[in-house]
């Protein structure tokens, strides 16, 4: 069994997807074909796993006592640095999400909105998707959709506009 680390790339989207899922995916291609433990309760974990073809019998969710013959506890991964040092483990993320969803044609500007959020709002959001607009940006409000929505609409995204914690 290997529990997904560090804890805290369970709860945002942004951790999950930066820091939980790439070096999943690299354990994946070396040839990992056993359990992870995940969050219970977050969604986006289990519809990304489920996304990339990892099948719901090799979840377990935390909070329950599991007993293992084999566990294998991951170091935390420190974005910026295994990205510079490991250039493989970025193509590889990138290149499982886009063969998962069928990348847009085209090219968009992005505004990702956080409408449905109950912090981090752009009180003057109206304002600024009026000035946006102007640059053809079309919005994304990530709460609206799924994980594999979310991932294709970014696939041809060219430039985007977000506050801090907008996925």
């Amino acid at each position: 069994a290997m529990p997904l680390s560090p804890p805290y790339a369970f709860y945002t989207f942004w951790h999950w997807m930066s820091v939980g899922l790439p070096p999943l995916l690299a354990r994946e291609k070396h040839g990992y074909g056993g359990v992870y433990i995940i969050a219970q309760g977050v969604p986006f974990v289990a519809e990304t796993l489920d996304l990339l073809g990892i099948a719901r019998e090799r979840l377990r969710f935390n909070g329950t006592t599991y007993r293992v013959r084999t566990m294998w506890l991951p170091a935390p991964m420190q974005v910026g640095l295994a990205y510079r040092d490991n250039p493989d483990i970025f193509f590889l993320f990138r290149y499982a999400l886009l063969d998962a969803v069928s990348p847009l044609p085209g090219r968009k500007r992005c505004y990702v909105s956080r409408a449905g959020a109950a912090k981090r709002r752009v009180r003057n959001e109206d304002e600024v998707r009026g000035i946006l607009a102007k640059y053809n940006f079309e919005t994304l409000v990530p709460e609206t959709l799924s994980v594999r929505e979310q991932i294709r609409f970014m696939t041809n995204v060219d430039s985007t506009v977000a506050p801090h914690g907008a996925n």
